[in-house]
């Protein structure tokens, strides 16, 4: 066996112990016992897998000793110059085997919990990564995730809290579809009405998350929206200095480097941190840098918005 295969082996079992068990959706009582039944034996089936993935590595560590032997044979009739290269390889193939070893012990232990393991035990491990998931940031929630967790949700209407659970998955849905809508504001032109209609949504949920991430997150998205406005206009500030400036193609370098450096700390507190903005300002400089004495598209774009503050 290789040594690419081997690993490929090892890298198997460490993936099977990560992977998450996810129940499957059922029309009636029946059938969701049916399911049950059959998510049982496919981990048994798994058992029989891991067993003969042992006797795999197994195998593996018997022809990794004899190569141990044989390099040791080599060392042994080796001139001195040759003998730390070698000593090296028997070195690493020694901590190759100890590693395998350590995967069968792993293995093993898998393998046993496995055997043990009754119905109620796999709805209690689907359970809690279920709840685990339903504490991520919104934007690391995927949609197909969320759907597998509602459309077993009556699964769980024994487990203790579920009234809690049930109540945290229609939250968790109802709020990532205004994160996603805020995202996608975030990401495209301003529009003041949109971003004063999804904020007033926002902030109606941002006292309902259910964690300290997803808190975070809301408040940060907060900040984005409430600030987006200041931060085009500090763009529109940025572009009429360098318009003033009267840049060619001999200066243009250095003005865009002195009004970089002037307007720093502007730009890092809001345009930087507004992705269209960030985006638009990244392409303003490339537009700038090529055509220094014509009006880009992004100044006409950026300047095309009329900026009025509440009196």
């Amino acid at each position: 066996m290789s040594n690419s295969t081997i690993i490929k082996t090892v890298f198997v079992l460490a993936l099977f112990c990560c992977l998450p068990i996810i129940p499957a959706s059922g029309q009636d009582k029946d059938n969701k016992n049916d399911k049950l039944r059959e998510q049982v034996e496919s981990m048994k089936r798994d058992t029989i897998q891991l067993s003969l993935s042992i006797n795999s590595i197994r195998d593996s560590i018997e022809l990794y000793s004899e190569l141990i032997a044989e390099r040791e044979r080599e060392l042994s009739s080796e001139n001195v110059s040759a003998a730390p290269d070698t000593s090296e390889k028997i070195k690493m193939l020694n901590k190759e085997c100890r590693s395998l070893n350590d995967t069968i012990k792993e293995t093993k232990k898998r393998l046993s919990e496995i055997s043990e393991m009754k119905g109620h035990d796999i709805m209690n491990i689907i359970y809690k990564k279920n709840v685990s998931l339903l504490e991520k940031r919104y934007s690391e929630i995927t949609q197909w995730e969320l759907d597998e967790i509602n459309n077993t949700i009556d699964d769980f209407k024994n487990m203790d809290n579920f009234a809690d659970y049930k109540y945290r998955i229609t939250n968790v849905i109802n709020h990532k579809k205004v994160v996603d809508s805020v995202v996608a504001i975030l990401n495209n032109e301003f529009n003041e009405k949109k971003i004063n209609d999804i904020h007033k949504k926002i902030i109606v949920i941002s006292n309902k998350t259910s964690s300290q991430e997803q808190a975070e997150e809301i408040d940060s998205l907060i900040f984005k929206l409430e600030y987006y406005k200041q931060g085009l206009e500090d763009f529109q500030e940025f572009i009429r200095g360098i318009q003033k400036a009267k840049p060619k193609k001999n200066n243009i370098e250095q003005i865009l480097k002195t009004h970089l450096y002037e307007k720093d700390k502007i730009l890092k507190e809001l345009v930087y941190i507004i992705p269209y903005l960030n985006r638009t300002f990244e392409q303003y400089k490339k537009e700038l840098l090529e055509h220094p004495s014509e009006t880009t598209e992004v100044e006409m774009e950026i300047l095309k918005h009329k900026i009025e503050w509440p009196k």
